[in-house]
């Protein structure tokens, strides 16, 4: 008799990696708006983080944006994509524009991170921004969301340079928000992975309309505090004049360090290596009922 193969199957659950978020945040009307229609959410609860730059007039931007803080954080509680999450917030503001003739028009862009252990998806709709800066990575600094927005198309189609981008009369009008009134609404969406070191950065335009990407980057650099990273952000803005409100959101991937994963599913596992015995008795005791080799 030639002998049994071991079984190579592990019923132990397999470890996975979770990455330690740290995050801080603030919100400013800037210089020249007496209200603010910027909102945001951090949560650890939810593992999500939000900032949205509504618009609309009537002080309804400020609604806009609350609108789609509370639908998506409400949406991802019950473990709804964030894509989809996004969707039900455009509904949401567009039923409360219909329904009050006032707040016709309002809207709002959007950006999402929502942490899922090893990996983080990102979400966005409008031009608000998410960045990410990491000393590791090439290349170390990134935009991670693309605007949707009219000058975004004419530098995609070689129309523009960037310099000519950063400083053009129209770069403020954006092709698609939450609450616009489109057939089909653009959700751009990817899932990408933690590595140790990695720093985002959410902000609405009032801070990279102020900034470019370059001096953006430099403040990033800064060996400082998440609070005192976006203390300095808010207020280099502000010393640009700011213009607009400004809304800035900083995670930071503090370590990655293995979890146990969830128990299996399978209520039988820890009989496997007495069905293993029994099955090999069973053969043997074949073997020999039938007079050997």
């Amino acid at each position: 008799m030639s002998g049994f193969a071991k079984s190579n199957i592990d019923f132990r659950p397999h470890r996975r990696t979770m990455a330690t978020i740290s995050f801080a945040a603030r919100t400013d009307p800037g210089k020249q708006r007496s209200n603010n229609e910027d909102c945001y959410l951090c949560s650890n609860d939810l593992d999500l983080w939000l900032v949205a730059d509504g618009m609309g007039g009537h002080n309804c931007g400020e609604v806009a944006s609350q609108i789609a803080i509370d639908t998506v954080a409400e949406a991802v509680e019950k473990n709804t994509p964030l894509t989809e999450a996004i969707h039900q917030a455009h509904d949401a503001i567009r039923q409360q524009s219909q329904a009050n003739p006032e707040q016709e028009g309002m809207g709002t862009t959007l950006v999402a991170v929502h942490n899922q252990g090893q990996e983080y998806q990102i979400g966005w709709v409008g031009d608000s921004r998410i960045y990410r800066w990491n000393s590791t990575r090439v290349p170390p600094f990134q935009q991670l969301s693309r605007d949707h927005s009219f000058v975004q198309e004419l530098l995609e189609s070689g129309l523009i340079t960037q310099q000519e981008a950063d400083n053009h009369p129209q770069r403020n009008i954006i092709t698609q928000s939450l609450g616009c009134p489109l057939e089909v609404l653009r959700v751009d969406a990817d899932t990408l992975s933690w590595q140790p070191g990695d720093t985002l950065l959410l902000c609405s335009d009032g801070l990279s309309d102020e900034l470019c990407d370059e001096e953006i980057q430099s403040l990033l650099e800064q060996p400082v505090p998440s609070q005192a990273l976006v203390d300095d952000l808010v207020e280099a803005a502000l010393a640009r004049g700011g213009k607009d409100n400004i809304t800035v959101v900083i995670l930071r991937a503090d370590t990655l360090s293995p979890q146990p994963a969830p128990p299996s599913d399978n209520r039988y596992a820890h009989y496997a290596p007495r069905l293993l015995a029994v099955l090999a008795l069973l053969l043997c005791l074949l073997y020999l009922s039938q007079g050997g080799a």
